[in-house]
């Protein structure tokens, strides 16, 4: 598959300094590299369906000079879009090979930063799930993860869009109004609102976490005893005059605009109203405003999946504008605020959701249900579970085969699994494939019924070691993960702090905010990986109170700083490669001397320094080995983060 900018940016290179610089973009083989065909698949989207994603068409032949790189304006526009693109390939292949939530946060950075704004401008919404999710859900008696488990839910939807034609058919008719398109627009457009929809369907939580744990402590029950209830809704959610007047142009209705609610009613009852006969005023009076402060009214349950949808709303509105709202994000807070009871309980009387009604909230229902491996356990209950370990899919025509990864050593605990094991139907020759699971989702959606648009699901189940499963390396270093961003900022603009101890982190901020989506996640890929550095000396950082000895300045020598900057030097190395570097030197003649051309050097994706660690000058390794002694102080301004050395441990 070539790289359309960048064969373009070739031959620009080529016609002007004279350099012929072949990309060498991720692999891309059928070889042992991928672990999964999930990940196989999900890759193959972003690669194969979203050519072009981004690119500013009236600069098709890139003779623009107006995308970002290390500078401004070094590089063509669209060169910087597909730089973007490869980052975003490069951020879901790593957290497919690990599941973690450092390498999840990669995914929504990327996502943010290519389709809504800069990640500082919206990062609370995720961080605030984060945060109540590892600090408050211990204290019920079921929850688990939300923060990957909605990355995997995105990843699993790209590679059931690039696999299934009928889907795509779906969605085009639906979300894009029928018009005429082609893979690719379809892909890009599908991209952008299937990453909102599935990237932040549960950010309500936070709502319903507290809801729930008053409910735990009364044996998880609200009948006869207090209960948590929201009031104040109406104001929150009020429109303002600008709003009111949007979305009627937006929508083309004489409809009166006045709230959140009010518009989510409209916008779901355009879909849902053929199908199950449900007006607007109902869904608004009877469901989405009565259910936060009436939750006695509706089973004893707290729905998430409306606040989810009312505080995305409020976000973007926050971060795009009201203008820039239109009904394609509407359409996704939609998906959003029917995927978990709503549909269910106050909407679908009987009759499963069809994927020509609504294709994107179809499709969160489907993904969001298949979506039960490899999740966190945070409650008592939870914890007590087996759940699958990982998790592989198949994909034919219209067909989906899941397939469920438990570890091998409960294998003799079958009945005991919870998940898709629990719900299966035994046989006298083990279980059979007419699970219970299936038959949960086809009360949702609707699957295996052989209609023309319907989607084939079938699920099955093994048992492998879980060293097959995950390569995964750990280490003692531990804090919250969400500190990721902003320690992040704090070493790119270690210098100027340097200078000026004063100088605020807001100021640091927006000095990391010049730099490309490239060029950020390079200095989040250093930063995430001191632990591992830490490790391999010896030390560890914790933001938790211990009685071990604190590493000071007089701790790091010169063996240290060498192991700890070789580390630094592979990881560099990899990161470029990963993203189609290569070696080679970017120069240009002035006068007798040469000099590097920076310029050059991002057009052409080459760089000197792509050597093996004892290949650099001393100046280049002092760039690698500097950070140690300065990611102390830097540390001490992550709330009571600090390095300590890991007793009884060899010191290099």
């Amino acid at each position: 598959m070539a790289y359309t900018a960048w064969e373009k940016v070739r031959k620009i290179n080529l016609d002007k300094y004279g350099i012929d610089a072949p990309w060498q973009p991720l692999s891309y083989t059928d070889g042992d590299e991928y672990s999964t065909t999930l990940e196989k698949e999900c890759l193959a989207f972003i690669r194969e369906d979203c050519e072009g994603l981004r690119f500013d068409l009236l600069y098709s032949e890139c003779t623009d000079a107006e995308g970002n790189s290390i500078g401004k304006k070094q590089i063509p526009y669209n060169m910087e879009k597909d730089t973007d693109r490869l980052c975003l390939e490069r951020a879901i292949s790593n957290f497919m090979k690990t599941g973690l939530p450092e390498n999840a946060f990669d995914i929504y950075f990327c996502y943010l930063e290519m389709f809504i704004g800069k990640y500082c401008d919206s990062k609370k919404m995720i961080e605030m799930l984060a945060e109540f999710e590892i600090n408050a859900s211990s204290l019920l008696m079921k929850h688990r993860d939300h923060y990957s488990h909605s990355v995997y839910v995105f990843v699993l939807g790209l590679a059931v869009f690039h696999n299934n034609a009928k889907f795509r058919e779906q969605y085009r008719l639906v979300h894009m109004n029928g018009g005429d398109a082609d893979i690719h627009e379809i892909a890009h457009h599908f991209l952008k609102y299937w990453g909102l929809t599935s990237l932040f369907h549960d950010i309500g939580y936070p709502f319903e976490l507290p809801f729930e744990q008053v409910k735990s402590y009364f044996g998880d029950s609200i009948k006869g005893v207090p209960f948590v209830a929201y009031k104040g809704m109406e104001s929150y959610t009020a429109f303002s005059e600008e709003e009111q007047e949007h979305f009627k142009k937006v929508y083309g209705a004489d409809y009166d605009f006045k709230s959140v609610t009010d518009l989510f009613a409209y916008s779901m009852n355009l879909c849902l109203e053929k199908e199950y006969r449900c007006s607007t005023e109902y869904l608004r009076k009877e469901v989405m405003d009565l259910k936060p402060a009436s939750p006695d009214s509706f089973g004893g349950f707290m729905d998430h999946a409306i606040f989810s949808g009312i505080v995305l709303y409020k976000q973007l509105i926050d971060v795009l504008g009201v203008e820039s709202v239109g009904k394609e994000f509407i359409d996704s807070i939609c998906a959003i605020v029917l995927h978990n009871s709503m549909f269910k309980f106050s909407v679908r009387n009987g009759k499963p959701l069809a994927m020509k009604v609504h294709p994107l909230a179809y499709m969160l229902m489907l993904c969001d249900e298949l979506q039960c491996w490899d999740r966190t356990s945070y409650g008592r209950n939870s914890r007590q579970q087996l759940h699958p370990m990982w998790f592989d899919a198949t994909f034919e025509g219209n067909k989906i085969k899941a397939i469920y990864f438990y570890d091998s050593k409960f294998e003799s605990k079958k009945e005991v699994c919870a998940g898709t094991y629990q719900k299966m139907q035994k046989e006298t020759e083990g279980y059979s494939k007419d699970m219970k699971f299936i038959h949960d989702i086809e009360e949702i959606i609707r699957v295996n019924t052989g209609a023309e648009d319907d989607i084939e699901l079938e699920i099955d189940v093994e048992f492998e070691s879980v060293q097959k499963l995950r390569k995964l390396n750990t280490y003692l270093s531990s804090s919250n993960f969400i500190h990721l961003y902003n320690f992040a900022v704090l070493v790119h603009g270690r210098r100027k702090k340097s200078h000026d101890p004063n100088v605020s982190y807001e100021e640091l901020e927006r000095y990391f905010n010049e730099s490309t989506l490239e060029y950020k996640l390079a200095v989040i890929g250093r930063t995430r990986n001191y632990g591992k550095y830490l490790d391999a000396v010896g030390f560890f950082y914790t933001d938790k109170p211990v009685v071990y000895d604190l590493v000071e300045k007089n701790d790091i020598d010169e063996k240290i700083e060498l192991v700890m900057g070789e580390m630094e030097h592979i990881r560099w190395n990899e990161d470029k490669l990963s993203l189609g570097w290569r070696y080679g030197d970017a120069y240009v003649s002035k006068e007798d001397s040469k000099v590097e051309d920076k310029v050059l050097r991002e057009r052409t994706r080459i760089h000197r320094d792509i050597v093996a660690y004892e290949e650099l000058d001393k100046v280049t390794k002092n760039k690698d080995k500097e950070p140690l002694r300065e990611m102390l102080p830097l540390l001490a301004d992550m709330d009571g983060i600090r390095v300590y050395k890991i007793p009884g441990a060899k010191r290099v």
